[in-house]
């Protein structure tokens, strides 16, 4: 297989990975009932003195009903989703307990890795910007938040916490979109590869030979023109291998973010 083939292959891999996690996004865009509220923040009362005294309304955060896994052997309802508002107390107390203790400093700490790069500050994540976990029981969850239209996703996992997923829907559906053909492709990337390799590292990642960051323009596939999709690690023609999934816009911020196992 020559090199040119190995790099459509790339490609058409990178889009695979972004495009279930845009079917994903507009999964939760669908749903027009809004809660129009996170309620947690009218309980700050009951759990402590949190800085949550003033509630606002979360900003058009449209999240679906959580989805029901039915065991078929047993036929108990297994939950997979589960809304901010539908907590119940005791899971809203839990939720705003570990956002001060976990969650919070593991935004903080993403942010600051890949400082200069992120398209929100930190302080604009607060719980009232908590849409949905998903999981099925404390030894696993993911916390999604939604600022501003992007997507942050928060694993916690056997008690440990960190940045896993980011998605900048506006950015990254350019992606899907055949160009126009008014602009040439830039080829040249926003970021470069030793820059790359030190928000990695500060990112808890480890270290990289430079060949396995992988830096390809997009707008050679898409019409996100001046940025550019980053692998890292793993097999180039298996991005379910590849330890960093990265998309950086013409603007420098990411647009995407999938951390690996």
């Amino acid at each position: 297989m020559n090199q040119k083939n190995s790099w459509l292959i790339i490609l058409a891999a990178g889009f695979g990975v972004v495009a279930i996690f845009l079917w994903y996004l507009d999964s939760l865009e669908k749903n027009d009932q809004t809660p129009s509220a996170l309620s947690i923040a009218s309980d700050t009362n009951r759990v402590g003195s949190q800085s949550m005294s003033q509630t606002h309304s979360v900003s058009s955060v449209n999240v679906e009903s959580p989805v029901p896994v039915t065991n078929a052997a047993s036929g108990p309802e297994i939950r997979v989703k589960h809304q901010a508002s539908n907590f119940t107390p005791e899971e809203k107390a839990e939720f705003l307990s570990n956002f001060e203790r976990k969650y919070r400093p593991a935004i903080q700490k993403w942010c600051t890795a890949y400082e200069g790069h992120v398209p929100f500050s930190p302080d604009e994540i607060t719980p009232k910007e908590f849409a949905e976990r998903v999981g099925i029981d404390s030894s696993y969850g993911e916390y999604i938040f939604v600022v501003n239209g992007i997507t942050l996703g928060v694993q916690d996992k056997k008690g440990v916490a960190r940045v896993d997923y980011l998605n900048a829907p506006k950015q990254t559906r350019k992606m899907a979109m055949v160009p126009n053909g008014d602009d040439v492709p830039i080829t040249t990337s926003p970021v470069q590869r030793e820059e790359v390799m030190k928000m990695i590292q500060a990112d808890g990642g480890g270290q990289f030979d430079p060949s396995e960051i992988r830096l390809i323009p997009t707008g050679l596939s898409g019409a996100l023109n001046g940025g550019v999709i980053v692998s890292v690690g793993g097999d180039p023609n298996n991005s379910a291998s590849w330890k960093f999934d990265m998309v950086f816009g013409p603007d420098d911020k990411l647009a995407y973010y999938l951390r690996g196992i």
